[in-house]
């Protein structure tokens, strides 16, 4: 199922509402809202398909059943994507110790396991997947589920300072998807590294955002000729290559960029350091 939705986008075919779910917080509240409304919607179908490639990944002895051992396998797979939304803590969050985790997925098994079989079969996985789905739903508002990246200058200001203050928050994972999308579409070449020609496009992809509500100003009225953004650009690369591999990477892009949206918070919020905060804060 993955394999084929990934097919349909590079040979031009339309995004499936699950793809559509992974691009947008407001798509991912629509996709679920519609999945939980009817079980004849094409988006409960979708979703049906989507739990069964989790269950099929986590059956890695191909015996039609999942085992304790790979439970939670697919209980990962599963939580990715409202994860990446922030409508769900991630393991590190949640859990405080891997014996916290190993007990509490234990539980959710016995939970799950209503056969009492010792195996989870798919009809019970879905069954059990689809109701917790169902109760989340009804939490969820579309009307509210708008990035306040984009509804307006106090909102991207409240953003900005959220994401600041902890990268637990759903604006921070937000803010790291951004940054993600950034460099994706500035990777031409499609190498996973960003070269002194690309870097310049990624830079204004990302600004794009700040400019909108006059948070930074545009490009012609910071640099007076072509030559001195080149050069601006040029030492702000090297900067941001701190392995002096002549490549940016992801994680060069992310840290560079989060170091310098939390100084640029403290001028919104004297409250905050102007520091990044700890991984896992």
């Amino acid at each position: 199922m993955a394999c084929m939705q990934f097919l349909g986008k590079i040979c031009g075919g339309n995004a499936s509402g699950i793809d559509r779910a992974s691009d947008t917080r407001k798509d991912f509240v629509k996709f679920i809202l519609a999945a939980t409304q009817s079980k004849e919607s094409p988006e409960f179908s979708e979703l049906y398909h989507f739990l069964l490639s989790c269950f099929n990944e986590a059956d890695t002895d191909f015996d039609g059943r999942v085992g304790m051992g790979e439970f939670d396998i697919m209980v990962e797979r599963a939580g990715a994507l409202p994860r990446k939304w922030g409508f769900a803590p991630t393991s590190a969050e949640l859990f405080a110790t891997p014996q916290a985790r190993t007990e509490f997925r234990q539980k959710e098994f016995k939970k799950m396991n209503t056969s009492e079989s010792g195996y989870i079969a798919f009809d019970e996985w879905l069954a059990w997947s689809y109701s917790h789905i169902c109760e989340k739903a009804k939490l969820l508002d579309v009307k509210k589920s708008d990035s306040t990246m984009n509804t307006g200058k106090e909102d991207f200001k409240a953003f900005v300072i959220a994401a600041a203050k902890s990268r637990q928050s759903h604006e921070y994972k937000e803010l790291y998807h951004f940054l993600q999308d950034c460099f994706t579409k500035a990777d031409g070449q499609r190498s996973g590294k960003i070269g002194p020609k690309e870097f310049d496009t990624m830079i204004e992809e990302a600004a794009a955002a700040p400019r909108r509500f006059g948070f930074a100003p545009p490009t012609s009225t910071t640099y007076k000729n072509p030559d001195e953004r080149l050069q601006a650009r040029t030492k702000m690369f090297k900067d941001m290559d701190a392995d002096n591999s002549g490549f940016i990477a992801f994680d060069e892009w992310l840290t560079f960029c989060y170091e310098h949206i939390c100084k640029k918070a403290q001028t919104l919020d004297a409250g905050l350091t102007g520091v990044p905060p700890p991984n896992g804060k």
